[in-house]
């Protein structure tokens, strides 16, 4: 499964975030192997002048 998350604000642990909702996944729908990109609204900046996604987990 590869997945985007739009966060509301800037989460100070990104790592943690992905860590907790990949666990969350694979207890609730039995989902093994997961890609997951959490966005906020400042990384949408970034991108659109870049055109590059941000590493910033």
């Amino acid at each position: 499964m590869e997945a985007q998350i739009e966060l509301e604000s800037d989460d100070s642990d990104r790592k943690r975030r992905r860590r907790e909702d990949k666990s969350r996944l694979k207890d609730r729908f039995t989902i093994a192997h997961k890609t997951l990109e959490l966005e906020v609204p400042s990384d949408k900046d970034v991108c659109s002048n870049t055109g590059l996604y941000p590493d910033n987990a």
